[in-house]
């Protein structure tokens, strides 16, 4: 066993402790970031935390503002009918808290659609494809946030 370890240094330049001096400042910032993501978190936002039928996840934040985040890639929406979901479970915490409006940011095109919770309740339908019980909206009663503002630039 000796002469593996003796065999596999003398062939390389590693040092066991090279590494952790290296690594120091990468760490130093990783635990920096990890810390202000818990300040922010508990001060601005609360995560909504729900089960999908296998596990706990996250299915979104709910900021002070009665707004309901929900980060997602565009591959996320439903293709027959297209629609974003949320969890059942989701939702009926969203009401008891108070949310009136779901905002869905897609990630990978940097579009942020909103519709209102009661838009969920009116106009959406249960789903249930394997992650749990969901509430889904077509997305002819989502608005995008970017027209909207655009709408308002035209007018000023």
């Amino acid at each position: 066993m000796m002469d593996q370890r003796k065999e596999m240094s003398s062939g390389s330049s590693y040092h066991p402790g090279a590494a952790g001096r290296d690594a120091e400042p990468f760490f130093r910032a990783v635990r920096a970031r990890i810390e202000y993501a818990r300040r922010v978190t508990k001060s601005s936002r609360r995560a909504i935390l729900v089960h999908d039928g296998v596990r706990q996840v996250c299915a979104g934040h709910l900021l002070p503002s009665g707004t309901f985040e929900k980060r997602l890639k565009s591959s996320h929406i439903l293709r027959a009918p297209r629609s974003i979901a949320i969890q059942q479970e989701a939702v009926e915490e969203l009401r008891r808290s108070g949310c009136h409006t779901v905002r869905a940011v897609l990630v990978d095109e940097g579009r942020t659609l909103e519709a209102g919770l009661d838009d969920f309740e009116r106009h959406g339908f249960p789903i249930s494809r394997g992650y749990g019980e969901q509430i889904a909206l077509q997305l002819g009663w989502w608005r995008d946030t970017a027209e909207r503002q655009d709408q308002g630039r035209l007018a000023l």
